[in-house]
């Protein structure tokens, strides 16, 4: 069992929060005692390495409740593939890194619209959608200043999207956040480059593999993950409890 207090959280969404992994050999006993310890907790999440029935049960009992799955992503770059109409799009479709002030401005405004709109932040009634984008900035800013590089996804000149891009070890890459911006009609049908630029990315860089976690909440994306040559490697069930009394 592995618990974390996520302090940036407090800083994000105005909460004391603890992030728990709940391990496959872990007692029941074990997890019930631990959790106790976190009642003044204002924000709990708990993650649980599937599958693991029991622990699901005790939490529903404790009062927790389950939010989605977190699924880990694996690509092998030569397993990397686009159809025959992805690849004609893909031609006219380009990526550049963001650093000016203005441009991360204005990349942040499209995160105020609602970009992630099945997150658990978002989803979550005890959160407003304003908390849930300041989290997104925060989170990008935080990993940036430890290195990360924030790229914009750009149609015929006209930008469509973004990813992230963080190098984890020799040979492997996390694009822990991408996605499409809203209301922008050029974008229909490129769905599929928020996946594919990354992945260009890594492989310019001489990179081999990529890990990234999807959310069940969101099936298009997992969908789109399986088709450009991703498979599942491990699911992480997520449950919240928010004790607000504290």
């Amino acid at each position: 069992m592995k618990i974390i207090n996520a302090s940036w959280e407090e800083r994000n969404l105005g909460v004391t929060c603890c992030e728990v992994t709940i391990e496959k050999d872990d007692s029941l006993l074990y997890v019930q005692e631990e959790l106790s310890r976190l009642s003044s907790v204002q924000y709990l999440v708990i993650k649980v390495d599937a599958p693991n029935v029991e622990a699901h049960f005790l939490l529903a009992k404790l009062g927790y409740v389950f939010i989605g799955a977190n699924i880990n992503m694996f690509l092998d770059v030569r397993n990397y593939r686009l159809s025959a109409l992805e690849q004609r799009f893909n031609s006219q479709i380009h990526y550049r890194r963001l650093s000016a002030q203005e441009e991360l401005d204005r990349f942040e405004a499209e995160l105020d619209k609602g970009l992630f709109n099945t997150d658990r932040i978002y989803l979550d009634p005890n959160f407003t959608k304003v908390r849930a984008a300041h989290r997104y900035k925060c989170w990008i800013k935080d990993e940036m200043e430890r290195g990360a590089e924030l790229f914009e996804i750009a149609y015929k000149e006209h930008a469509i999207g973004f990813f992230t891009q963080k190098q984890l070890d020799e040979k492997t890459y996390y694009p822990f956040l991408a996605g499409l911006y809203l209301g922008n009609e050029e974008k229909v049908g490129l769905g599929f480059s928020v996946l594919a630029k990354p992945i260009e990315d890594v492989m310019k860089r001489g990179g081999r593999y990529i890990s990234t976690y999807v959310s069940s909440n969101n099936l298009p994306i997992v969908k789109l993950h399986t088709q450009l040559g991703f498979l599942p490697n491990k699911i992480y069930n997520v449950f919240v409890k928010h004790n607000l009394g504290n």
